[in-house]
């Protein structure tokens, strides 16, 4: 089994349609679909927004099903500035940019007492991730920040910080949460994210085709991965 997660009901949509012999179950009033894509038996569904909703849910899940991988998809900001609209993300590493107890002794993004700061992605999935061939758009590996914030145009010196400092490529809300539970449960995960703006609040101009043309992409890589796991 394979846990194919993303924050919202749109992000999953095509990966969902495109299921076989799928079953609609229900974990914290969140519908999820039991099936197989690409030939793996996979779980999918929202996880919702934010951190602590993340990560309960996917917890709640991990000890459901135990399953052999997560693969955390969706659309995210970009601090990148070499970064475009449509371009994807694979995480390397992820980690919490507004986890700070720094006036502690602690890095940013470090939880501490456990020297875990940085959260390193599979790198079978990533490699897998990373053989998906795009057509226009650029696909590469890096580190994505995750944090509860909205990062909006007032956020100037804050996505200066997340590139030059932290050196993220690009910022979302959960991703980081998601990689925390599958590393203390021991289990590969690897993030994919579609940037959908600059990480200053200004999304597409049609952004419910965005969406959509963004869902199809999800779908397709997450098969990729899929097709790919085995060999």
């Amino acid at each position: 089994m394979v846990l194919v997660l993303c924050a919202m009901k749109e992000e999953v949509s095509e990966i969902s349609v495109n299921i076989k012999d799928k079953e609609l179950i229900s974990h914290f009033k969140l519908g999820f679909y039991e099936g197989t894509l690409a030939g793996k038996r996979i779980l999918v569904g929202r996880v919702g927004v934010g951190k602590v909703m993340s990560a309960m849910v996917v917890q709640r899940l991990m000890d459901i099903y135990k399953p052999e991988a997560v693969i955390f998809a969706g659309i995210a900001g970009a601090v990148n500035t070499d970064l475009e609209i449509g371009d994807i993300v694979v995480s390397k590493d992820c980690m919490q940019h507004d986890l700070d107890t720094t006036s502690l002794g602690f890095k940013i993004g470090e939880i501490p007492y456990t020297g875990m700061r940085i959260l390193e992605a599979d790198q079978k999935l990533v490699d897998a991730a990373m053989s998906y061939e795009c057509s226009e758009e650029k696909i590469i590996t890096g580190r994505v920040l995750t944090g509860d914030q909205f990062i909006n145009e007032k956020s100037e010196q804050k996505r200066k910080f997340f590139s030059e400092e932290l050196e993220g490529d690009a910022v979302e809300m959960e991703g980081a949460a998601v990689g925390f539970v599958a590393e203390m449960n021991n289990v590969p995960f690897v993030l994919v994210r579609v940037i959908s703006d600059q990480a200053d609040g200004n999304a597409p101009e049609n952004f419910r085709d965005f969406l959509h043309t963004s869902s199809v992409k999800i779908s397709d890589i997450v098969k990729h991965i899929l097709e790919k796991l085995d060999n």
